[in-house]
């Protein structure tokens, strides 16, 4: 007879290698900042399985879970949170998910997982905070990829939903905003399309053969003359003004966009 039998004890096969995972991850939270993640959604199944999912990334943890506005509990309230991810199910209205995750915290940055392509829909969330958009198609690495952006200050579209927000958000019927002060540069020309891509400054460093630091600072000046306020709406000015192909709905661009 085994000593762990005569002890009286029995150790599930595998425990000694899920605990000592556990206890890895555990220390590895202690020593590196986590991407705090609030949960947020009407449906209890859906958001237990993100749940799984984030609390298997060690790089993020999830600190709450809210399915209705009681839910939001002063509990919350001392802790310091990331990012809110918003489970957004089919036909159910976005802009009270949003309303409360902004009295929250209006500048807690929220990711958008939908099955939803209602341009309206889309352009809503974006005006109202969202910076992260996820289709339910997508993998899961995905949506771990896009919180982490998102917290960094990126905008996540993912690439089935791109033409759909962007031409959401472009008015034909209103005057392309033009630019004043001197006029833009050739490499200015070349820096917009690159962003209107989806690259990032050190993509386009890359592709013009200069450092990150002289594309930031490009972009920068660009950002004054264009009158724009963020990288988010040069991309719509880029498709605006014929510096990058909308993508078609049926083909999607070849990559996820990631705005910083």
């Amino acid at each position: 007879m085994s000593k762990c039998a005569e002890a009286g004890t029995m150790r599930p096969f595998g425990g000694g290698a899920i605990g000592a995972h556990r206890t890895t991850r555990s220390l590895f939270r202690t020593l590196v900042p986590t991407i705090k993640v609030l949960l947020v959604g009407r449906q209890p199944v859906s958001l237990a399985g993100l749940k799984a999912l984030i609390d298997g990334e060690p790089t993020l943890e999830v600190i709450g879970r809210w399915l209705q506005p009681t839910d939001v509990a002063a509990s919350l309230a001392p802790r310091t949170l990331d990012v809110a991810l918003i489970d957004h199910g089919d036909g159910e209205g976005l802009a009270p998910l949003t309303a409360t995750v902004n009295a929250i915290d209006d500048e807690l940055r929220i990711v958008l997982l939908t099955g939803a392509t209602d341009p309206a829909m889309l352009s809503a969330g974006f005006r109202s905070g969202v910076r992260g958009f996820v289709s339910k198609r997508q993998r899961p690495e995905t949506l771990v990829r896009a919180i982490d952006a998102v917290h960094r200050g990126e905008v996540w579209l993912d690439r089935g939903l791109t033409s759909t927000l962007i031409t959401s958000l472009l008015r034909p019927d209103e005057d392309p905003p033009v630019y004043s002060g001197c006029p833009l540069s050739q490499r200015d020309h070349q820096i917009i399309g690159l962003v209107g891509e989806g690259l990032t400054n050190r993509q386009i460093a890359e592709t013009l053969h200069v450092s990150a630091a002289t594309v930031s600072n490009r972009l920068t000046v660009i950002f004054q003359r264009l009158g724009l306020s963020g990288r988010f709406e040069l991309v719509v000015y880029a498709c605006q003004h014929g510096f990058v192909r909308m993508p078609e709905a049926d083909r999607p661009p070849e990559r996820n966009l990631r705005l910083v």
